[in-house]
């Protein structure tokens, strides 16, 4: 599953489309409606990602950066 998701927001978020066995690699795991809910989950997530970039929030005093 977890291969078939990447493949999917990997190719959503680099070329606008993803490809018709990522589509059908993902339907077969939760249907036409999971299909458009991983696409909505990843759509608000790029979303959230482009408003935290553009607020350029500094962390908060002693906070440890995601990676770190």
């Amino acid at each position: 599953a977890a291969t078939a998701v990447v493949a999917f927001a990997t190719g959503l978020l680099a070329d606008n489309k993803v490809a018709d066995a990522t589509f059908a690699a993902v339907e077969a795991l939760w249907g036409r409606k999971g299909v458009m809910e991983l696409s909505g989950a990843i759509g608000y997530y790029t979303m959230l990602a482009f408003v935290l970039n553009v607020a350029e929030r500094p962390l908060q005093a002693g906070s440890i950066p995601f990676g770190s």
